[in-house]
């Protein structure tokens, strides 16, 4: 990561235009950059003074910098800046094919999640908003992403408008991952019922990727000839399906033909039946048990929004410009990830030292890890010397591995609906 940003390329597609940051300035490009990666909560003059005390203290050229040169050097950073570091990382993380994975598949998860962002004119027509019986707008926009569930990390983001389309924006985010081109793993993403859809299915067909999605059970009418809990069904694509796809989506398939799909149904505890439908046809690939676990693992990618939410405060941006939300945004996620590397290496040491039988498996906590790689990431970035550098990540992760949990398997905790009437929640701390 650090090689990347002292790259004249990096550089070059980072600014807003060549002749920003070629003059020596208090503040550099990459003290700003660093500085807008520390993710600013508080008062920006406070997160300012705490950077320029705790990272650029030798510097005795600087006594002040305030938070309006700050937000004009920050709008001619482009929000690729964020991007491509993240795209470095995720492209060198899967490189070697040394990660988990479910059987012979990377694991993923597809959902989307309504973001809170700053209510004002500009961005309700950038973003969108919502609007209430009052007529009463505000602004929200609309983040998708793309999550390994095995090795918690976010592969690929969009933060789009509040109405665009969730499988449209899947298609996106997948399209961005597969652009990493590093893996020969076969991948496999879970949807919810929300994405099925004849167009979005020919499309992950068309790029050879495996699917589970649940679905209503009134979706399709071939589920009313199923006899038993695991079948595989033709839906036949022609007619008002066929006039569909070309009049909605602009898609003209020619001939009609058979879409070939492995249906479930899978009783609940609680009696609910889930329909879910996968184009992995073979039983002795996935059986009807693994099909029904893998979808329950989906659960990962809400765990990971509520974590960016209310662990990081994704939603809480420093500024009201609509690039400074997007810098956010996507800083955010960058911080995400290199977290969940950190967690990732930090497991694998424990799981390799570990000893004597324990009662429990342990994980890392991740409330203390998120609020450590946040200022020690930037520490990493900041020091020239390699030795030192070594040293620090040594540090880091001999401190996240004092801070683990226990891992209670088989716990089921029925949801309190009445909601939490307490201000600040005990099992809900903030690590900002």
């Amino acid at each position: 990561m650090k090689s990347k940003m002292d790259t004249k390329e990096y550089k070059s597609k980072s600014r807003l235009t060549e002749n920003n940051f070629i003059r020596d300035r208090k503040l550099g490009f990459k003290d700003i950059l660093s500085l807008i990666l520390c993710l600013i909560r508080k008062s920006t003059q406070i997160e300012i003074d705490n950077f320029l005390d705790t990272f650029l203290g030798n510097r005795i050229n600087i006594f002040t910098y305030s938070k309006q040169a700050f937000s004009k050097a920050r709008q001619n950073i482009t929000v690729q800046a964020f991007t491509l570091l993240n795209d470095e990382i995720i492209s060198n993380y899967y490189s070697d094919n040394d990660f988990r994975k479910y059987k012979e598949w990377r694991l993923l998860g597809c959902d989307g999640s309504r973001i809170e962002i700053p209510n004002t004119e500009e961005t309700q027509n950038h973003f969108g908003y919502a609007e209430n019986q009052h007529k009463l707008k505000t602004a929200r926009a609309l983040a998708l992403g793309l999550y390994d569930l095995e090795n918690e990390i976010m592969i690929s983001t969009t933060l789009g408008h509040y109405n665009d389309s969730e499988r449209e924006l899947a298609e996106t985010c997948i399209e961005k991952m597969l652009q990493y081109g590093n893996s020969n793993v076969r991948n496999l993403i879970v949807f919810d019922r929300g994405y099925p859809s004849f167009k979005l299915i020919m499309y992950l067909n068309s790029k050879n990727i495996d699917f589970v999605m649940r679905t209503n059970i009134t979706l399709f009418k071939e589920y009313e000839n199923m006899k038993t809990e695991d079948e595989i069904v033709d839906f036949e694509i022609k007619g008002k399906r066929k006039w569909d796809l070309k009049s909605k989506h602009g898609l003209d398939i020619g001939e009609d033909y058979t879409l070939r799909l492995r249906v479930l149904k899978v009783i609940l505890k609680t009696g609910e039946c889930e329909m879910l439908i996968t184009n992995v046809l073979e039983k002795e690939k996935l059986s009807y048990n693994e099909i029904a676990e893998i979808y329950g693992k989906r659960w990962g990618i809400e765990t990971s929004f509520d974590e960016l939410k209310n662990k990081l405060e994704i939603e809480n941006f420093s500024g009201k410009k609509p690039i400074i939300i997007k810098q956010d945004f996507y800083a955010t996620i960058l911080i995400y990830n290199i977290a969940a590397l950190f967690k990732n290496e930090a497991e694998e040491q424990l799981k390799e030292k570990r000893g004597t039988p324990r009662k429990y498996d342990y994980k890392i906590n991740k409330n203390l890890l998120f609020s450590k790689v946040r200022y020690k990431l930037i520490k990493l970035i900041l020091e020239p010397c390699r030795k030192k550098k070594e040293r620090m990540f040594d540090n880091i992760l001999s401190e996240i591995k004092r801070n683990v949990v226990p891992i209670r398997k088989n716990r089921n905790n029925p949801r309190d609906k009445s909601g939490n009437r307490n201000k600040y929640s005990q099992n809900n701390r903030r690590c900002l």
